[in-house]
């Protein structure tokens, strides 16, 4: 027995879902990993919760959880059929995806705040650097150019030029 929903979601008749016929249907990345599932499931007698991409009605592919559980036939290790639900999950996957999209630019955004920043007051040309940005300076004498200019090479812009061979400190003004 194969559920209305089934149609409305994949656009196919129900009897194409009968058999291994909804499998046809099944991302081909998702396939392999879902048929296990469901040998496992048949050897253990219980419910699993895979989920895999469905092929649906619009043409592309849809988040779909399973919850078969199989209905053990006369001989051990065959099922007469399968009873569960298949879940559009679909917009819970977008979601979870946006979801590690934000938590990667926050992982970004703490980095770099800990690597400190610079500003420029273009009214009194003053450079101040966060105690981070101060501390980066002593460690990395490239991030000194900024300041003075590259070794052998033109001056920095007034703006940004501090005194020769010093590192300005946390809270420390180039004049």
């Amino acid at each position: 027995l194969v559920g209305r929903r089934w149609t409305e979601v994949t656009g196919r008749p129900p009897e194409e879902a009968l058999g291994t016929g909804w499998q046809q249907l099944v991302h081909p990345a998702d396939l392999e990993a879902l048929q296990a599932h469901m040998a496992q499931g048949l050897s253990s007698g219980r419910q699993l919760e895979p989920n895999h991409g469905l092929l649906c009605r619009h043409g592309s592919y849809g988040w779909q959880l399973l919850r078969p559980v199989p209905v053990p036939g006369p001989d051990p290790g065959k099922a007469v059929s399968w009873l569960g639900t298949a879940t559009d999950i679909d917009e819970l996957k977008q979601a979870q995806g946006r979801l590690a999209d934000q938590a990667e630019q926050l992982h970004m955004a703490g980095r770099l705040t800990r690597m400190g920043h610079w500003r420029a007051d273009l009214v009194t040309q003053r450079v101040t650097l966060s105690p981070e940005a101060a501390e980066a300076n002593h460690q990395d004498r490239h991030v000194g150019h900024l300041l003075h200019g590259p070794p052998g090479g033109p001056p920095a812009p007034a703006l940004l030029r501090g005194e020769p061979g010093k590192v300005l400190g946390p809270g420390q003004h180039a004049e």
